[in-house]
């Protein structure tokens, strides 16, 4: 289901938003971090322009579309400082089930700012978009990333015949599956 509508989510600490263009400066900041860069699927540096660029990307699409990304921008609630963001996917043939990403800046890892922003996305995901199943990958060395999701009830699946919404598994890449009878892994 396409939620046209979508706004905000909160949080206790945190508001769950829509990318403006005030976020570029932000984006370009924690994308160009080469220890959070080496994970994802981006060359740093990551510059202003291209954050620009990407947002303004994001201007027409919305949560729920299947086969896109949709980009959700993590803000502090006190400051409306971006510090990350949550990504969905739904797949084009499946309409349960959906590829979650999600990448925060290194000043803030490590307070579960990462974890609430993840667990709120899936429950809206799964309250407002009727997804139901989820699939995320991650660098085999990306610990943080890897505790994250086992805490959020996600297991690492030895299967490499499930392919995501994004596509084939890589080499070096874990599969985690979300257990399908709660869909909000937590």
């Amino acid at each position: 289901m396409i939620d046209r509508a979508f706004t905000t989510l909160q949080s206790p600490r945190l508001q769950i938003r829509r990318f403006v263009e005030a976020d570029a400066r932000s984006l370009a900041g924690y994308r160009s971090d080469p220890e959070i860069a080496r994970y994802q699927g981006w060359d740093v540096p990551y510059s202003t322009t291209d954050a620009r660029a990407f947002i303004a990307s994001l201007h027409d699409s919305h949560p729920g579309e299947p086969g896109s990304w949709y980009q959700f921008a993590v803000t502090l609630t006190q400051s409306d400082h971006l510090i990350g963001d949550c990504a969905l996917c739904p797949a084009t043939d499946d309409p349960s089930l959906a590829e979650l990403g999600f990448t925060f800046a290194s000043a803030y890892h490590g307070f579960g700012y990462a974890r609430e922003a993840v667990a709120a996305v899936l429950r809206y995901a799964v309250r407002d978009l009727c997804l139901g199943r989820f699939v995320a990958i991650t660098d085999h060395r990306n610990v943080p990333a890897r505790r994250l999701l086992a805490v959020l009830g996600f297991e690492e699946s030895p299967q490499r015949d499930i392919i995501p919404p994004s596509g084939r598994v890589r080499q070096h890449e874990l599969l985690f599956v979300s257990p399908i009878d709660t869909g909000t892994g937590s």
